[in-house]
């Protein structure tokens, strides 16, 4: 068990990283398996990662059980489960049964293509035989492949903080009035869209967009997974009741700025015969990261486009000519 991270009665926290491809075939938990005892708890706390293309028998991105007894917590904030498989719960197994207290919370995340046997395609929560598993769950994207339920609940408690998005009905556990199911979010493939892990990027249309808030929980927050700003609000397009006009999951779209100056007369027919400055003064709020930002200068069709990097810096190839 435990693929990639193996936690027994300890605490763990993973900020901006990559759980990718790990394997625990014949135990749980392929990304992460984490178990507490009665003398201490075993705590994972996930901020802006992604997990992605682990495997497990349970629980293929994560494993998380309370012992008999015991208890166990997993926070989840601003990331992306991706492409985990398992014979049961194919992203996260939250394991309250015989007598053990297991807590998953999960906030403005996404789950997508994460696929299991039986049990729950995304999440199985399992408080069976006399045990407690308590699933709450806010500004959450399920996406799953319709050959199984995206939730599994067993003798558990699940808890719709609101503003979630399933692919399939929720098993009728988001009921939530913000709530959207039997939806489909729009998700681009898992790749760079900027900020230093892999996200699903929300398609143009996407019925995620400014349908959420980043207050589920009680308390804001500011960033996407990428450490872009959260919110972006679009104008154009109607807020949840409720809403502040943040993205639904762990991707934040940011609509581009565009300035447009008309009746520019240039002379490129020599070698240096005609030039132009063009200054753009952007500001990159609360920390976030300006990496993969682009801009586009369109010459009459022709463009140029320059990618900033992590402070902000961005140039074309040198002797570069649209």
């Amino acid at each position: 068990s435990g693929g990639g991270i193996y936690n027994v009665k300890g605490t763990v926290m993973i900020l901006n990283s990559t759980l990718s491809a790990n394997t625990a075939d014949v135990g749980c938990g392929g990304g992460i398996f984490s178990v507490g005892s009665s003398s201490s708890s075993g705590i994972v706390q996930i901020d802006r990662c992604t997990v992605s293309g682990n495997s497990a028998n349970y629980g293929g991105g994560i494993y998380s059980a309370g012992g008999s007894p015991g208890s166990a917590a997993v926070v989840i904030e601003s990331s992306t489960f991706s492409g985990n498989s398992a014979s049961t719960a194919g992203a996260i197994y939250n394991d309250g049964a015989w007598g053990g207290i297991a807590q998953l919370e999960i906030n403005a995340s996404t789950f997508s293509g994460d696929t299991a046997g039986e049990r729950g395609e995304i999440l199985c929560n399992d408080g069976r035989f006399g045990g407690t598993a308590e699933l709450d769950i806010g500004g959450t994207i399920l996406q799953g492949d319709d050959s199984g339920p995206n939730i599994n609940n067993e003798s558990g408690l699940v808890t719709s903080l609101g503003y979630n998005l399933s692919s399939d009905d929720g098993s009728g556990l988001l009921s939530h009035t913000t709530d959207q199911t039997t939806t489909d979010p729009l998700l681009g493939p898992l790749q760079d869209n900027g900020g230093p892990t892999f996200t699903h990027a929300l398609l143009p249309g996407s019925p995620a967009i400014d349908a959420g808030s980043r207050n589920v929980l009680g308390y804001a927050i500011f960033l996407d997974q990428r450490g872009l700003p959260r919110t972006s609000d679009d104008p154009a397009i109607a807020n949840a009741d409720g809403g502040d006009g943040a993205d639904i999951g762990a991707f934040e779209v940011t609509p581009p700025l565009t300035v447009v100056k008309q009746k520019m007369k240039l002379n490129f027919a020599k070698p240096d015969s005609d030039s132009f400055c063009l200054n753009a003064l952007l500001g990159f709020d609360n920390g976030s990261d300006p990496s993969g930002q682009v801009f586009i200068l369109n010459l009459g069709g022709a463009s140029v486009m320059v990618t900033l990097d992590a402070k902000g810096r961005g140039a074309t190839a040198p002797g570069e000519v649209p």
